[in-house]
């Protein structure tokens, strides 16, 4: 199992648990949790989005607590008696693709290092914001200065895992 995998796993268990988890401990919720998975082409993003609606198909016969109001190429969203709605929506971060307007809770950027700043900042940060959204950013490090390099320059030495160039060679 890699990173697509433990990105899936991550997004299910948000997917089943937060509302349950919030309710348990009387903790403040949303009208709805929406997450948006972003990559530079359609493709990459769709790799995770796919995976994400088989395991979702394998819960649903599992009994767990939700039933599928729309579940396509590039929206899942799902509806339960005792919870807020929860939508996850796949698109791409192109330059050239026109995002349309939604509110998210949770933004997931995957192959970061290859993002758009101008696309990042203009069209899919504002859907974040009026839910104070968190940004997860999935990269690899590399050459180009970009918005990617930037959060990773900021975070401390002791939140940096960093694998020196020559040991990954080996």
């Amino acid at each position: 199992s890699g990173k697509t995998t433990t990105v899936v796993a991550t997004i299910i268990f948000i997917l089943l648990f937060f509302f349950p988890l919030c309710k348990m401990f009387n903790i403040p919720t949303t009208k709805q949790f929406n997450i948006g998975i972003f990559a530079p082409q359609l493709q990459q993003a769709q790799s995770e989005y796919d995976m994400l609606r088989l395991f979702l198909r394998k819960c649903e016969n599992k009994g767990f607590d939700f039933t599928f109001e729309s579940f396509n190429g590039n929206t899942i969203k799902m509806a339960s008696v005792k919870y807020p709605p929860r939508t996850v929506f796949c698109m791409t971060a192109s330059p050239t693709s026109k995002q349309e307007s939604k509110t998210l809770n949770l933004i997931i950027f995957d192959e970061s290092q290859d993002l758009e700043d101008k696309v990042v900042d203009k069209a899919i940060a504002p859907m974040g914001a009026a839910t104070n959204a968190t940004e997860v950013w999935i990269g690899v490090g590399g050459y180009r200065r970009c918005r990617f390099h930037q959060h990773i320059e900021q975070l401390p030495d002791l939140q940096k895992f960093i694998i020196p160039f020559d040991l990954v060679v080996q």
